[in-house]
């Protein structure tokens, strides 16, 4: 577990480290969200690729240690 965190916390510091500027996210007028730093790095792609599958197992964890207490 402490590893698969690892891996998650350094894409994440990574991506954050290679942007021009922070990652900020807005509403737009239509509903969606705006972006203000699109994916320009190799670091900030990888992040993106392995978020479904990063956010997916966090939320079982937190299920899980939720459910031990």
């Amino acid at each position: 577990m402490l590893d698969r965190l690892a891996e998650i916390r350094a894409r994440l510091d990574a991506a954050e480290k290679s942007a021009k500027q922070p990652w900020q996210v807005w509403p737009n007028l239509d509903g969606f969200l705006g972006y203000d730093n699109e994916i320009t790095t190799k670091e900030q792609a990888a992040l993106a690729a392995h978020a479904p599958y990063d956010i997916a197992w966090l939320l079982d964890e937190v299920e899980r240690l939720r459910g031990a207490r």
